[in-house]
């Protein structure tokens, strides 16, 4: 597993020094929101989403956990020196452009706005910072001040009213996302920290709105003619939305297993926190 850590280390110090359609790493660091690369490592020059933001986010994730864990398993040099230079670059993305328009996760060629999966990855990407640096000995200086921003930011989605989450709001046309969107549920699991319990305000699996915001997206998929027959209460497929647009095959078994993750995140957090944790 170390040896699949430290190759994909390697291949993003790389990667990150490519320039692409999206920019290059200096002078901002466009060029690390590019969704794509050829498998020869160059740069992909066809048409794709384009700014990928939550990219950055869920790498810095990735590595700042990595790093956490090599630290405290007597390894921090090897964070300091190793991950630290390659999480910076992406920590540093995020802080800068966190709160700008970019594509969806689902890469619709006619959105240019803010959504909650690609704002939760962010928030975690930050956290993950104000974490990674202290235990390493660096500054983030605005990591705590923009954890606290994006965090009150992540509660502007949630539709109280109707008991989900919006999927994201559209710069341009400036209205909400329609309807449910799976890419709600695949959020959560970024932001899942057993420690955290059901916490409401990080969207935990188990926090009320989440088990809420679950039921919708499911319970909106039972029209679809794969789910004819199925009472309610019983499991269904789920694709990327109800919808219907871009719900292509490989998003249908994303979604599936991802809806079924969150589930045993639940169960890990009822057997973990105790009584106080909703099912």
């Amino acid at each position: 597993m170390h040896l699949a850590i430290r190759k994909y280390i390697s291949s993003q110090a790389i990667l990150q020094n490519v320039s692409s359609p999206s920019g290059d790493l200096l002078p901002y660091g466009d060029g690390l929101s590019e969704p794509r690369f050829l498998p020869n490592g160059s740069a992909d020059p066809t048409n794709h989403g384009r700014p990928k933001r939550e990219g950055p986010a869920l790498r810095a994730t990735i590595l700042g956990a990595y790093a956490r864990w090599l630290v405290d398993n007597g390894q921090k040099e090897t964070a300091k020196n190793i991950v630290w230079p390659i999480f910076r670059n992406d920590n540093k993305y995020v802080l800068k452009h966190w709160d700008l328009p970019g594509m969806n996760l689902w890469s619709d060629s006619n959105f240019n706005g803010s959504t909650f999966f690609t704002t939760a990855a962010q928030h975690r990407a930050i956290v993950e910072g104000a974490q990674f640096s202290p235990a390493v000995g660096l500054p983030c200086a605005a990591c705590d001040n923009e954890a606290v921003r994006s965090l009150c930011r992540l509660q502007e989605y949630w539709n109280g009213k109707e008991g989900f989450v919006n999927p994201g709001v559209d710069k341009d046309r400036l209205d909400d996302l329609p309807g449910r969107d799976s890419s709600t549920l695949l959020a959560t699991i970024h932001m899942f920290e057993p420690e955290a319990g059901c916490d409401e305000a990080t969207f935990q699996p188990c926090s009320p709105q989440m088990l809420s915001n679950h039921k919708a997206v499911v319970d909106d998929f039972r029209k679809w003619h794969i789910n004819k027959g199925i009472p309610a209460g019983k499991a269904v497929a789920i694709g990327a939305r109800p919808s219907g647009k871009n719900n292509i095959l490989l998003r249908w078994g994303i979604c599936r297993l991802r809806s079924n993750q969150i589930c045993r995140q639940c169960m890990v957090c009822h057997y973990t926190c105790g009584s106080g944790a909703a099912l």
